[in-house]
């Protein structure tokens, strides 16, 4: 993301601006982000499980202030020989707070992994599009395949080496997604193996249609490395 500076000129002043196309930009990335929280339950529930969220949000919040605290600041006249090092504060200030909406941004995929993890590590009873209990093996295949496309868009936006640090909390969602569709008498097999366990079946599968071939490939590696003994669907022959 880039913020874009502007010096207006005329005989009388010159003036320091940041093009509101870049503040529309900057607008729907926070957006983007306060979207992504709304699938909690509160924001307080993410302060007090990951305060390091809450530290990275009040950096935001003050890198947001600061931004526009210079923005309104140097509307006033400045000298010309001024504009170089405004805009060279104003870059440093950007680049800042880019990095921080990044980490923003991991910290709360990865809380959402915890999230997935402890609702399949828990005695919740999920729902259907109509709001009954999933009682049935096929109905929960459809909520496997509804929650990990949405996933697997979300690690779309990341690099390699992000999803693989993430590789743990992958594996124990496999393993207690299993335990809980064993658990709940919707499959005899918990074992990570796609020819016995259609939930390990599922999930993979979704993965492999919706996440980018090398992010795809890079997990089945990291997974086999940590759980040597499971076993995947060859898909691509099919």
């Amino acid at each position: 993301m880039v913020f874009t500076l502007k010096l207006e000129t005329n005989p009388k002043e010159n003036k320091v601006i940041i093009d509101k196309e870049s503040i529309n930009q900057f607008d729907q990335r926070i957006k983007k982000l306060q979207d992504s929280f709304l699938n909690y339950e509160s924001l307080l529930s993410i302060f007090e499980s990951e305060r390091e969220h809450y530290v990275l949000l009040i950096s935001l919040l003050i890198g947001i202030m600061t931004i526009f605290t210079i923005y309104f600041g140097f509307t006033r006249l400045v000298e010309k020989q001024e504009y170089e090092d405004i805009k060279n504060d104003l870059e440093k200030l950007k680049e800042s707070l880019y990095n921080e909406l990044i980490e923003l941004d991991k910290k709360s995929f990865t809380f959402e992994l915890k999230n997935i993890n402890d609702q399949y590590s828990s005695d919740i009873n999920f729902v259907d599009n109509n709001h009954q209990i999933i009682t049935e093996l096929n109905k929960f295949v459809l909520h496997l395949e509804l929650k990990f496309s949405k996933l697997s868009n979300k690690i779309n936006e990341y690099d390699e080496k992000f999803i693989e640090d993430q590789i743990y909390y992958i594996r124990n969602i496999l393993i207690n997604a299993s335990k809980y569709a064993k658990k709940r008498g919707l499959i005899e097999n918990p074992l990570l193996d796609t020819n016995l366990n259609p939930v390990f079946y599922t999930i993979t599968k979704e993965l492999y249609k919706n996440v980018k071939p090398e992010i795809y490939n890079s997990i089945v590696n990291k997974l086999l490395h940590i759980h040597p003994t499971a076993i995947f669907e060859d898909f691509k022959s099919k």
